[in-house]
């Protein structure tokens, strides 16, 4: 398994940075699933950085690109509880520096960016508010966070932000920064407003949930009933009549497929051919009446009734054209 992740780590050093989005999955999965394997392999672990790393450096990579950066990024974080304190300084670093820096547009790429450093909270927030302090950010940064706390709409934002809160208010008084304890009590008044508006993202993250036709594992009977709405949804949405579109692109089939047959009649070496045995059709053959003259169309067959043996027996080597589907009028 981890064979795969070299060979991922390479086709991304080797210039795929913009398809880290289709790596990320598989990442995801390696992180989440062997964080106890990463720990005893730091090189996969610088690895992983070094990925991350290189798309806050690389000039061509933009925000939206960066995002699934920051989405590794946080997988580390999340997953993997100790031994990476370099990498989550290196986080913040990324993270801030733009941040500080920059007019960070589009809205998304800037509360990723500034989740990056929420998760390095969480992680560990007494060295994380060492890196902020050392580089002059800690204002800065948390009022961004706390400025911007309507922004953290989705329940993941949200109980990140909780989690993130909870572990700054666990630290010893005297370990806060100057710089931020005078705005200490301002975490109890976030923490506050992130409690008060959960209910209403996990119930517009249910509802998401089931306009996109998934359904709660815990609740079988509801998801019967959604499914049988949404049979209904889609006939309305499409709006068109599928099964009569296919009636008539099969009886246009049927008819080409009898014109080239009523074509290659004479196939048959002459004989008067009533009916054409198909395994999926039956197709009669009206016999000309003596008493009536002959349509355009029996005049055509007996005129191709005089074509040569050699175009009789190339039209009989046809797989789909076999002299056991031509019934004659002689046969029962």
């Amino acid at each position: 398994m981890w064979q795969a992740f070299e060979l991922i780590h390479t086709t991304f050093k080797s210039g795929a940075e913009l398809y880290l989005e289709d790596m990320l999955p598989a990442l995801d999965n390696f992180v989440q699933y062997g964080a106890v394997h990463l720990v005893q392999k730091p090189e996969y672990v610088q690895a992983l950085f070094s990925m991350v790393e290189d798309m806050f450096s690389d000039s061509k990579v933009g925000g939206i690109d960066r995002i699934c950066a920051c989405k590794l990024s946080e997988a580390m974080m999340l997953s993997i509880p100790v031994g990476i304190d370099s990498c989550v300084q290196g986080y913040v670093t990324m993270a801030m520096n733009v941040l500080s820096t920059q007019d960070v547009k589009p809205k998304t790429y800037k509360i990723h960016l500034m989740e990056m450093v929420i998760n390095a909270i969480y992680y560990n927030p007494i060295l994380t508010l060492r890196v902020l302090e050392s580089n002059g950010w800690t204002n800065k940064f948390f009022s961004l966070w706390f400025g911007s706390m309507d922004s953290f709409s989705r329940v993941h934002d949200k109980k990140l932000c909780i989690v993130a809160i909870v572990s700054l208010l666990g630290i010893e008084p005297d370990q806060v920064p100057p710089s931020v304890s005078v705005g200490w009590p301002r975490l109890l008044q976030g923490i506050t407003v992130l409690f008060r508006t959960l209910p209403a993202a996990l119930k517009k993250r249910e509802e998401a949930l089931k306009d996109d036709f998934h359904f709660e594992p815990t609740s079988y009977d509801d998801y019967d009933d959604d499914d049988e709405d949404w049979n209904e949804d889609e006939a309305a949405w499409t709006g068109n009549n599928e099964p009569e579109e296919e009636t008539t692109d099969a009886k246009d089939e049927s008819t080409a497929y009898i014109e080239f047959l009523n074509e290659e009649v004479s196939c048959g070496g002459g004989k008067d051919l009533r009916t054409l045995s198909i395994p999926w059709l039956t197709i009669p053959v009206p016999h000309p009446s003596p008493s009536r003259p002959r349509s355009s169309a029996t005049l055509t067959i007996s005129a191709r009734r005089k074509t040569s043996s050699a175009r009789t027996a190339s039209c009989l080597s046809r797989p789909w054209i076999r002299s056991s589907h031509i019934r004659s009028s002689e046969e029962p």
